[in-house]
């Protein structure tokens, strides 16, 4: 059970809006900041840059994407609905098979973990904010 199906019931109107704007903050703070956080650990694991060898549009191309993973990881985060998250990334596989044999399957797997890893824990992040900004006003 996520906070917004309880909130509104629980705590009232102002509930709703704690949650909402904890929400939507996780999504602005997420957007912001994955890009930083992927490139850096990639640098440190691998200890290189890994983008020296990608084009342009590659690196345009996987932000893109990264940022959409970003919204669908943190939504089905904030919605409880964490077993869709294997369901995502499956997807993302097939989807991406060909990335994975063309050589590039360091870039792509340690990418797509770590913004994977960053974007529920910024969730799940999020919703304990969202739940102790709504506890008080149960009581």
């Amino acid at each position: 059970m996520t906070i917004l199906q309880t909130g509104p019931v629980a705590g009232g109107p102002g509930a709703a809006v704690v949650a909402g704007t904890t929400y939507l903050l996780g999504y602005a703070f997420l957007l912001a900041t994955s890009t930083r956080v992927v490139d850096y650990f990639l640098r440190r694991w691998t200890g290189t840059d890994l983008t020296a060898g990608v084009n342009e549009g590659q690196r345009d191309t996987g932000r893109v994407v990264g940022k959409c993973e970003n919204v669908l990881v943190l939504t089905l985060v904030f919605v409880g609905a964490y077993t869709a998250l294997g369901l995502v990334f499956a997807a993302k596989s097939i989807v991406r098979r060909e990335d994975m044999t063309s050589g590039d399957t360091t870039w792509y797997l340690a990418g797509t973990l770590v913004n994977f890893t960053y974007s529920i824990v910024v969730g799940v992040v999020a919703v304990a904010v969202a739940v102790i900004g709504v506890l008080p006003e149960v009581v």
